[in-house]
């Protein structure tokens, strides 16, 4: 057996390569943002794909530091799924890979299960870093359909119950909310406009009042009826940031509002 480190880690980095490989063209072309991370431009599983995870995931377990953490970092490369539970576990330790497996995780593909639940952790640890908080929570609001706004509910709920979230973590978050369409959740999204966090709820109502369906109007229509003063500031501050059309039937509602006296509004 090979015994140099560096020739390990070099041998492994083959082996990671080796993980999947590059997906036939199906005739379509790349969208204006194609996805540029690597080892391949558009990756597919193979037949020894789960056998390369399995070495993968002993290499992770060595008792050499330096070839744990090359392992470590080639799994979260080559987005090696397979390993999420074991480096969400590492993540959550105490330890020399504690670091190294947080970073993977958020290099991994968000839409598996085990990936997003292993995020999830990381951008609601108050222990871990600001950054990788923020860089794990943008992976997660960028799941797409029914589970990814489950998941951007559940994560803008529970920042927006932590004392003093960063501000990476929170406008993650915001930047989230802002691109779903408040008509495939509506409920949900009026519940966000009253989310302790201004840039969340300001998100939140943004887009509802961009939206011109009856549903979204009734909705706006409420919270100004509510007057609960965290609604209030976010419609107001999504209304500066929307077109101009989208304010004017509102300018009624907004000008007694210039001698309001509650904090949140003035």
């Amino acid at each position: 057996a090979v015994k140099d480190p560096a020739l390990q880690a070099e041998a492994m980095k083959s082996l990671a390569r080796l993980y999947q490989t590059e997906a036939p063209w199906d005739g379509s072309w790349w969208e204006t943002r194609p996805d540029t991370h690597g080892p391949y431009y558009k990756s597919a599983n193979w037949a020894e794909s789960n056998r390369v995870a399995g070495y993968l995931g002993e290499f992770v377990a060595s008792s050499n530091p330096a070839i744990a953490k090359a392992a470590v970092a080639q799994i979260g490369f080559c987005r090696v799924t397979e390993a999420a539970p074991q480096l969400a576990k590492l993540a959550q330790t105490s330890g020399p890979l504690q670091m190294d497996a947080a970073r993977a995780i958020v290099q991994l593909k968000a839409d598996d299960p085990a990936v997003a639940a292993a995020l999830e952790k990381i951008a609601l640890d108050e222990a871990q870093d600001a950054n990788l908080r923020g860089d794990a929570a943008d992976a997660l609001v960028r799941v797409s359909g029914d589970q990814g706004f489950d998941l951007l509910f559940h994560i803008a709920t529970a920042v927006a119950q932590q004392k003093n979230p960063p501000a990476r973590v929170v406008d993650a978050v915001a930047n989230g909310v802002k691109m779903r369409k408040a008509i495939d959740a509506l409920d949900k999204m009026v519940e966000l406009t009253k989310s302790d966090q201004q840039p969340i709820r300001a998100a939140a109502a943004q887009t509802i009042v961009r939206v011109d369906k009856p549903e979204c109007k009734a909705a706006v229509e409420k919270m100004w009826q509510d007057n609960d003063p965290r609604q209030i500031d976010a419609l107001l501050t999504a209304l500066s940031r929307t077109k101009k059309e989208n304010g004017e039937p509102m300018l009624a509602r907004i000008r007694p509002l210039l001698d309001e006296k509650r904090k949140e509004t003035r």
